[in-house]
C-alpha cells in the first residue's frame, strides 16, 4: 500500500496501543504492590488489619482474665421455727428452700458476652512501686580463680574445659532479700490483673564506695558474669501504643529466656577458688539451703566474718548429709526442721562476732527459724531468745521487725564484686531491674508513656555494713617526693592482738616491704606484694600519687596521700600500734 494512502489513526495505532498497555502495567503496580485495592471503609489495609485484629484479641484475653467472677446470691436464713417444724405443703427446710427432687446446676452460667470495646478511667492505674532490696549482707575474702571466658546464657549448661589462667583476686559477695508477698500486695493493690505478680528480673546493679567516706560518690561495680551481657530487644509500637506483632514476639522470646535463666541472672555465683580463701556466701535461706526446694547442697563453707572473712564459728561445718569425717549420714528429720537447725546454728555464730554486718545476717537467719511454721518448738524458743538478745544489742539505732515473714518468700539477689582491693574496707548498695509487666499496654495505664518502658528499675538498697578484705600486711602512702621519685610508706601487720609498724621511703622499681630483726622478739616481715610503678605529684590533692603492681593478680592500683591520711583503717592501725608501744 502507498505511503499516500494511510491514514492519520492507521500512523499512530501503534503508538496508542502500546501507551495504553504503559498505563496498565503503572495501574496494577500501584494497585497491588505500592498499596492494596482491599481496604475498608475507614482506610484500613490487610496489615493494618491484622494489627487490629491482635490488639482487640489481647485485649479480650486481657479482660476475660480480669474478669471477677459472680458472686453466688446466699439463700435466705429461715427464724420461723414453726415452718421448720411444722405440717403443711409449705412446712420443712426443703420446702422453705424450694429445694427440686432433681438438683439444677450449683452456680449459674456465666454470661456469654463481656465488653471489650474500651476500659474507662476507672479501670486504668499507674505502675506499681518496685521494693528496694532490703540491707544486704556481704562476705569477702581473696582467691585464686580460674575465670572461664564469657559465654551465651542459654550455653551455660554445656560446660566445657577451660583454658583460663589463674588469677588471685580480691572478691565480695553481696546479697539482699525481696519480700516477695509484700510485693504481691503493692501489685494487687495498684490494680495488676493475674499472672503479673512475678518479678522477671533481667539484671542486678551493684555500687560501692570506702566505708567512712560519706561525703565520696558511689563507684558503678563491674559485676562478674559467667555469661556475656544480655541482648535487650528493641520495641517498636503501633499508633495506639500496641507493641507491633514482630516486636511482640522478641519481647515474648525475651521474656521466656530470662525465666529460664532467673538464677543464673539474679544470683550469680563466681568459680571455685583455686587457693587462698574458699569463696564463701551469707548463708541467707535460699543461698544457703533452699527452702522452696529439697536440694540438700548448700555450700560447704562457713558463714565468714564480715570484717575479716575469716569463718565465723571456728571451723566449716560439714557437708548436709555428712557425718564429722564426711561419710554420709541419712536424716530422717523433717525438712522444716533440718533448715531450721542450719539458719539456727548459723545465727548463734553469727552473733559471736561483734561486726554490724554480722548482725545483720543474725536478724535474717532468726526470722527464717522464726518464720517457718513448722519449725520444733524448743527450736523456736531459742530463736526467739536470740532475737530479744540481738534486739538490746542492736538497741535504737537498727530497730528489728515485730512480725516474722516465711523464708520461702524472702527472694535474695546476689551480686559479686572482684575489684577490692585488699585493706580497704567498702559499703555496698544493690538494686535490680525487671521486665515492665505493662509494655506496649498503653490502654491499661494512666500515664501511656509508661506502656513504653522496656525495664523498670527498684530503688537502691540502704548500705551495707563494712567489709574488707584483711591483706597479710597493711601499708599506707605517707607522702610523696615527685622529684626524687620516692615514696614514703607506713606498713602495719597483725601479729595475734598487736600491731606491729614500720616505715620505709621506697624509690621505682622497689618492693613495698622489710624486714625488722628479731632480737628478743621474732623477726617481722612487712612484705606487701606491691612494686612502686611511678610516683606523680597531685595537685589537686595536694600530696601527690603512688602507682604500684600488686604481684598476686598482675594489675595496677592508685593510691593517693590525702586518700590514705584520711582512711579511717589507717588512723586505727596507727592508735593501735601506738597502743603497743605505750
Amino acid at each position: 500500500m502507498a505511503r499516500s494512502n494511510i491514514s492519520i489513526v492507521e500512523q499512530h495505532v501503534e503508538k496508542a496501543a502500546l501507551g495504553l498497555s504503559a498505563i496498565a502495567l503503572l495501574a496494577m503496580l500501584f494497585l497491588y504492590v505500592l498499596s492494596s485495592p482491599y481496604k475498608t471503609e475507614s482506610g484500613q489495609g490487610p496489615s493494618e488489619i491484622c494489627d487490629e485484629v491482635a490488639r482487640v484479641a489481647e485485649e479480650t484475653a486481657q479482660r476475660v482474665r480480669a474478669k471477677p467472677p459472680q458472686p453466688l446470691a446466699a439463700p435466705a436464713v429461715a427464724v420461723d421455727l414453726s415452718k421448720v417444724f411444722g405440717d403443711g405443703d409449705n412446712a420443712g427446710l426443703i420446702a422453705m428452700a424450694g429445694v427440686s427432687p432433681v438438683l439444677g446446676r450449683i452456680a449459674p452460667w456465666s454470661p456469654p458476652l463481656v465488653d471489650v470495646k474500651g476500659t474507662s478511667d476507672e479501670d486504668k492505674h499507674e505502675l506499681a512501686r518496685l521494693l528496694k532490696p532490703e540491707r544486704p549482707v556481704v562476705t569477702a575474702g581473696r582467691s585464686t580463680f580460674r575465670i572461664p571466658p564469657q559465654r551465651p546464657i542459654d550455653q551455660l549448661a554445656a560446660g566445657g574445659e577451660e583454658t583460663a589462667a589463674e588469677s588471685t583476686r580480691g572478691w565480695a559477695n553481696v546479697v539482699a532479700q525481696i519480700d516477695l508477698l509484700e510485693q504481691g500486695r503493692i501489685f494487687r493493690t495498684t490494680g495488676y490483673g493475674p499472672g503479673t505478680y512475678e518479678l522477671p528480673i533481667v539484671a542486678v546493679h551493684l555500687q560501692r564506695r570506702e566505708a567512712g567516706r560519706d561525703d565520696a560518690p558511689w563507684e558503678d561495680v563491674a559485676l562478674y558474669r559467667p555469661y556475656s551481657p544480655l541482648a535487650l530487644p528493641t520495641p517498636e509500637f503501633t499508633s495506639s501504643g500496641k507493641l507491633t506483632s514482630r516486636s511482640a514476639v522478641e519481647v515474648d522470646d525475651f521474656r521466656l529466656l530470662a525465666r529460664r535463666h532467673a538464677d543464673d541472672i539474679a544470683r550469680t555465683k563466681l568459680p571455685a577458688s583455686t587457693g587462698g580463701d574458699p569463696v564463701a556466701y551469707p548463708p541467707v535461706p535460699w543461698i544457703w539451703g533452699d527452702p522452696t526446694t529439697d536440694d540438700e547442697s548448700p555450700d560447704k563453707a562457713a558463714p565468714r566474718d564480715a570484717t575479716d572473712g575469716t569463718p565465723m564459728g571456728g571451723k566449716a561445718p560439714p557437708a548436709p548429709g555428712q557425718g564429722e569425717r564426711g561419710a554420709p549420714r541419712a536424716s530422717r528429720e523433717p525438712k522444716p526442721t533440718r533448715m531450721a537447725k542450719r539458719w539456727l546454728a548459723a545465727a548463734e555464730a553469727a552473733m559471736r562476732s561483734a561486726s554490724p554486718g554480722n548482725l545483720d545476717l543474725a536478724a535474717i537467719l532468726l526470722e527464717a527459724v522464726l518464720g517457718e511454721e513448722l519449725a520444733p518448738e524448743n527450736l523456736r524458743k531459742r530463736a526467739q531468745e536470740l532475737w530479744a538478745e540481738l534486739k538490746r544489742r542492736r538497741g535504737n539505732d537498727a530497730p528489728l521487725r515485730t512480725t516474722f515473714r516465711r523464708p520461702e518468700k524472702m527472694m535474695p539477689i546476689v551480686a559479686s564484686d572482684l575489684d577490692v582491693i585488699p585493706g580497704r574496707a567498702y559499703v555496698f548498695r544493690i538494686r535490680y531491674e525487671i521486665l515492665n509487666h505493662y509494655l506496649g499496654e498503653a490502654d491499661e495505664l494512666k500515664n501511656p508513656q509508661d506502656a513504653r518502658r522496656l525495664t523498670l528499675q527498684s530503688d537502691w538498697s540502704e548500705p551495707s555494713a563494712p567489709v574488707e578484705v584483711r591483706p597479710a600486711t597493711y601499708f599506707f602512702v605517707t607522702g610523696v617526693n615527685a622529684k626524687n621519685k620516692t615514696v614514703s610508706v607506713t606498713m602495719f601487720k597483725y601479729e595475734g592482738r598487736t600491731v606491729q609498724s614500720e616505715k620505709a621511703t621506697l624509690g621505682i622499681g622497689e618492693e613495698i616491704a622489710k624486714a625488722r630483726k628479731g632480737g628478743r622478739q621474732r623477726a617481722t616481715n612487712f612484705d606487701t606484694g606491691a612494686i612502686v610503678v611511678d610516683v606523680l605529684a597531685d595537685d589537686s590533692e595536694g600530696g601527690g600519687r603512688l602507682i604500684y603492681l600488686d604481684t598476686a593478680d598482675g594489675r595496677l592500683y592508685e593510691r593517693t596521700v590525702q586518700g590514705d591520711r584520711r582512711s579511717p583503717k589507717f588512723t586505727e592501725l596507727s592508735d593501735r600500734a601506738v597502743a603497743r608501744r605505750g
